[in-house]
């Protein structure tokens, strides 16, 4: 329920059904998922450093292209590849993609990572259910979003949902990454929405918090 900022592959998660094993997936010992669960209870967030290979990142990104080109599937509203049209052109034409894991089992399965279980199970329990998958391509230029909290589109009975973000291009200020306030799942509440006048960001509203505008990256350091 942390307020956050932008977003790139994300898959929204809440407790409900036990997730699979998989054996060839080191599991985490005790002391670590004791770091993860106490860094994550305190801050709202925490990042798994390397936790896809550079191979299972190039896989993805492979099939995020091939996806667009409607080649896994019919995506309602889009076009096909145009003829002689590159990777990048067909890729700027879009903004994002719901629920990719319908038509790609490459999407799926990486709903279900090892490393993505690991740390859930951590912070969650042992019971998980994936709600939705997003695939966001976000070119230079392109929208993005406010500050937010996923529960007020998601709505969970005990506040539960977590966000499982995939970076599949370097997240950096410099070509717009995910902002996070640490913390601000404390208070247990969903803040206020608003309409934020913004351009760069897309049509959803903010989140703002009851004293206070919400505090927004600076727009000569982001895209």
């Amino acid at each position: 329920m942390s307020l956050m900022i932008g977003a790139l592959a994300k898959i929204s998660f809440m407790p409900l059904l036990s997730p699979h094993a998989i054996a060839d997936h080191p599991v985490l010992t005790a002391s670590q998922r004791e770091e993860i669960s106490g860094f994550w209870d305190e801050n709202g967030y925490y990042v798994l450093e390397n936790a896809l290979s550079s191979e299972e990142v190039e896989a993805l990104r492979a099939e995020t292209a091939r996806i667009c080109a409607g080649e896994a599937g019919e995506i309602r509203g889009a076009e096909p590849r145009k003829e002689g049209e590159s990777d990048d052109e067909l890729l700027q034409r879009f903004l994002c993609i719901h629920f990719p894991h319908k038509i790609s089992p490459l999407m799926h399965d990486a709903s279900s990572h090892p490393a993505i279980v690991e740390v859930l199970t951590a912070v969650i329990g042992p019971d998980v259910k994936a709600m939705q998958s997003m695939l966001f391509i976000k070119a230079a230029g392109k929208p993005g979003q406010a500050w937010h909290q996923d529960e007020d589109f998601i709505p969970t009975r005990d506040r539960s949902l977590c966000g499982a973000w995939i970076a599949l291009d370097k997240a950096t200020i410099e070509n717009g990454c995910l902002w996070i306030i640490p913390g601000s799942h404390k208070p247990g509440i969903l803040w206020d929405q608003e309409w934020h006048g913004d351009k760069r960001f897309d049509c959803g509203l903010e989140s703002v918090a009851p004293t206070h505008h919400a505090v927004r990256p600076n727009p000569e350091t982001t895209t």
